[in-house]
């Protein structure tokens, strides 16, 4: 898992931000705080997560299309006697704009994630979709966004040992983007 998020980044940084109008790419950066909840079929548990997001708008297909990696470290979940210690998402992301100054979009890709869950330590990777909505600050690079994540869906079609494990998330954000 660290090896492709290290190669990911570094395919995300590799066009240096100079040469971005160039490429035709709009790429941005952010910070998030997600509120994990993961659910079996006998438990529920929540817990904090810090995201890291790294992204670009695909400029030469369409301004409204975007591609993002994220990375989060989750937390403990005390209830269930478990953890998420963290996880990687590759995502698409749909906009469309509202108003000016406010966007919704939706997400759809794939999440990895590293959980330990009653007793389970496993690693696993699920569809992720979700939906979220962006306020632009007026006159600023800064952008505040809020959404909802399926990152796992509760599914016996699991690989790994953590079938039946649902995990989702509630997330704010702060994202620059480089014009």
């Amino acid at each position: 898992m660290k090896n492709i998020f290290v190669v990911c980044l570094l395919m995300l940084l590799a066009p240096s931000v100079t040469h971005a109008s160039k490429l035709n790419l709009t790429p941005y950066f952010g910070l998030g705080v997600v509120g994990l909840q993961a659910e079996t079929a006998n438990d529920k548990a929540t817990s904090p997560s810090l995201e890291f997001i790294a992204g670009s708008s695909m400029d030469w297909i369409s301004s409204r299309l975007g591609v993002e990696f994220r990375f989060g470290f989750g937390g403990q979940f005390t209830t269930a006697n478990g953890s998420i210690s963290h996880y990687a998402s590759y995502l698409l992301k749909p906009s469309l704009p509202l108003t000016e100054q406010f966007d919704v979009y939706g997400l759809l890709g794939m999440t990895g994630m590293r959980v330990k869950l009653a007793g389970i330590n496993s690693t696993d990777a699920a569809l992720s979709y979700g939906v979220g909505l962006r306020y632009y600050i007026p006159h600023e690079s800064l952008s505040l966004n809020g959404e909802w994540m399926m990152y796992r869906k509760n599914s016996d079609n699991s690989l790994t040992d953590i079938s039946g494990l649902k995990v989702t998330g509630l997330s704010l954000s702060v994202v620059f983007e480089y014009y």
